[in-house]
């Protein structure tokens, strides 16, 4: 049996994003289109268990693309997968991202690169996250003198970011710390506005 002149109508509205036939082409069983709503992406990201437990509905996500070089753009977490995928030999969650922007240019399959705010505390003291280091249960910074000398002092820390780590207590602003233990680079510890926790 030949059926011609057929129409196929998609259940959704949308844009075709792939198409798997051709006028004049023989159809079988399978897909024949993909449809998609090229005016609400949704981004993929996966994150591991450690940071998972502290994503949540509705966190605000920053979203960068290899294909779009100095563009950010602002995104809302919408979904957090209850079990894990194997990404690359690991487990991890999967996470979804709704961008806020329609009016930016993307395109589908589109590598992107997320920063997921999980905390945010202002006016927080904050020193680079390399010059607290764990040692026995611990969190330390060593400290410089005013007659140059170094004293290990130990501090109670609060959220980090990617770049810094918050000081509860153990440190006071204007203090002067090695900005990496045990090495010769000075840095002053200074108040931080507006600092973001975790990734």
């Amino acid at each position: 049996m030949c059926i011609r002149d057929s129409t196929i109508t998609s259940p959704i509205s949308g844009t075709i994003l792939s198409l798997y036939i051709q006028e004049g082409g023989t159809a079988s069983m399978g897909t024949i289109a993909v449809i998609g709503n090229t005016e609400n992406f949704i981004a993929e990201a996966f994150s591991d268990e450690i940071d998972v437990v502290n994503i949540k509905k509705g966190q605000d996500a920053l979203l960068t693309f290899d294909a779009l070089p100095h563009k950010e753009v602002k995104g809302t977490v919408e979904y957090i997968g209850n079990s894990t995928t194997a990404v690359s030999g690991i487990q991890a969650y999967k996470i979804k991202i709704k961008i806020d922007d329609s009016s930016i240019v993307l395109k589908d399959g589109l590598s992107v690169n997320v920063d997921i705010t999980t905390q945010m505390k202002n006016n927080v003291l904050a020193v680079p996250i390399e010059s607290a280091f764990y040692h026995d249960g611990k969190y330390y910074v060593d400290v410089v003198q005013s007659d140059n000398t170094i004293q290990r002092k130990e501090v109670e820390t609060g959220i980090s970011s990617d770049d810094y780590t918050e000081i509860i207590s153990g440190l006071s602003e204007g203090d002067t710390i090695l900005r990496v233990p045990y090495n010769s680079v000075f840095t002053e510890v200074k108040g931080i506005k507006g600092m973001p926790g975790g990734k």
